[in-house]
């Protein structure tokens, strides 16, 4: 039962961490000091008091170059009571709408148009097999950007606070079934080349709307409620700028059970230097794979 558990959990993991590359948090774990026309960012995302799993901790490099995004994903977790190391590498280019999977110890790579990634997405809902068939809705949808409350942090500038209170509640014979998230993130347009992020974010999600907008699997909410390209155009003028600091609550049903775990985001760092080209395209001679023989470590 519990390594069932385990295995439901990690697979909910999988999609949030990808979602919230795509959709929220940038960030890396390379510094240097030369200045350029690219953006590298530094941040630390840490998830809390997940049950059958324990402590997740996150260290994500993002590279932004043009028309092209790398991230790089280290996650310490915990199996049955071992550590475990999971690295996993992704580039975005917007020229091609193309994303690839990168696996640099079996020297192979996955390649998917957006697509094929939005079916994916569908297939792999983290919620889906909890609401089959049931009508959902957002029963509590607060997202509220206050630019009066503006603060410094650090070295990255005035950042402005949003809060977010999102309910989801099922109906029918899926009555009891209820998912939220509660939280703040601070968020800086005052970052050197932070336009490149922001650019690169308005494109991705214009190439992805279409289809996450009827499945969405963010935070947890399941593709069984529908949200509109309005619902996406609000959340995603609310969060306008590079994130700095997060802090969520999340509430979601498991199996037989609800589990409610924490999500901690901060910035650490940033750079603007030059980012070499062979970082972001597949390394020559590595060889294409279809996704169900992708391995991530």
């Amino acid at each position: 039962m519990i390594k069932s558990q385990e295995g439901d959990i990690l697979r909910k993991l999988g999609i949030l961490f990808l979602l919230l590359s795509l959709l929220l948090f940038a960030c890396t774990q390379e510094e240097v000091a030369e200045e350029g026309d690219d953006l590298t960012l530094i941040t630390a995302i840490n998830i809390n008091d997940l049950p059958y799993v324990g402590p997740v901790s996150v260290k994500q490099t993002q590279m932004i170059s043009g028309d092209v995004m790398r991230s790089q994903i280290s996650t310490s977790i915990s199996i049955a009571g071992e550590a475990q190391e999971i690295m996993s590498v992704f580039l975005i280019n917007l020229n091609e709408g193309n994303i690839y999977f990168v696996n640099d110890r079996d020297s192979n790579y996955v390649q998917m148009s957006f697509a094929e990634l939005d079916q994916m997405l569908e297939a792999a809902n983290p919620a889906e097999e909890d609401t089959a068939g049931a009508a959902l809705e957002l029963t509590k949808d607060m997202v509220q950007r206050n630019e009066d409350n503006a603060k410094p942090i650090g070295s990255f500038g005035p950042c402005v606070p949003v809060e977010f209170d999102l309910v989801l509640s099922g109906a029918g014979e899926n009555a009891g079934y209820k998912s939220s998230m509660q939280g703040q993130m601070w968020l800086s347009r005052g970052i050197d080349n932070s336009s490149l992020f922001l650019d690169f974010k308005d494109r991705a999600l214009e190439r992805l709307q279409n289809s996450m907008a009827g499945n969405a699997a963010f935070f947890g909410i399941p593709a069984a409620v529908n949200l509109s390209p309005e619902w996406f155009d609000r959340i995603n003028q609310a969060i306008s700028g590079i994130p700095v600091e997060a802090e969520f609550k999340v509430t979601m049903p498991v199996k037989d059970e609800t589990i409610t775990y924490g999500i901690t985001m901060n910035l650490e760092e940033y750079s603007t230097a030059y980012i070499e080209q062979s970082l972001l395209e597949v390394p020559s001679g590595y060889q294409e794979v279809d996704f169900s023989e992708f391995r991530m470590y």
